[in-house]
């Protein structure tokens, strides 16, 4: 009980100064390495009360939830004045561009999907935990490593170079499950 309302404390308290953190002019370090600490924190209290695989996941969702909330309370509502921009023509795309573009489209979303399954079940079956927990585990933890993927294809400008690592890591994965 006492573990638990220290872990959403942390949590709070880590949602409020990365807050605080990010909005500043100075952008300090220190703010946000209190805010991840905090984080940490709440997740090792919450493990002690709920087990390392709820713990986690209580943590990590609680988290986005304030962040919503700050957000929402913290909008900037007023009416923009909006300027109205001289219309340009749109140019049509090369087909290389077109493939290229078409390819990290398929890579983000097929290539990391598959990939991120089989790695997190494999990682889940490889852990020393109960198969449920190991599947819950897994569950939680596919689309966040599905979004970093993702994001690494998308962000990085050589594009074989996350297809290939993220192609390993999902055969390594599948390699756990089916051998």
């Amino acid at each position: 009980m006492y573990f638990s309302l220290a872990a959403i404390l942390l949590v709070c308290a880590s949602v409020a100064t990365l807050y605080v953190s990010w909005r500043s002019v100075g952008r300090s370090t220190a703010l946000k390495a209190s805010g991840w600490i905090a984080l940490a924190g709440a997740i090792a209290c919450w493990s002690q009360s709920a087990g390392t695989e709820f713990g986690t996941t209580f943590s990590l969702i609680l988290l986005p939830i304030l962040a919503w909330v700050v957000m929402a309370f913290t909008a900037d509502t007023r009416r923009q004045k909006v300027k109205i921009q001289g219309r340009e023509r749109l140019q049509r795309p090369s087909f290389t561009a077109l493939l290229r573009h078409s390819a990290r489209v398929v890579g983000g979303v097929v290539l990391a999907g598959v990939s991120s399954a089989f790695f997190c079940m494999g990682l889940a079956t490889w852990l020393p935990t109960s198969p449920v927990n190991a599947i819950v585990l897994a569950v939680f933890l596919t689309p966040v490593v599905w979004g970093a993927a993702a994001y690494w294809l998308c962000a990085d400008p050589n594009q074989y170079r996350p297809s290939a690592t993220i192609a390993l890591a999902g055969a390594l994965g599948a390699a756990i499950i089916y051998v």
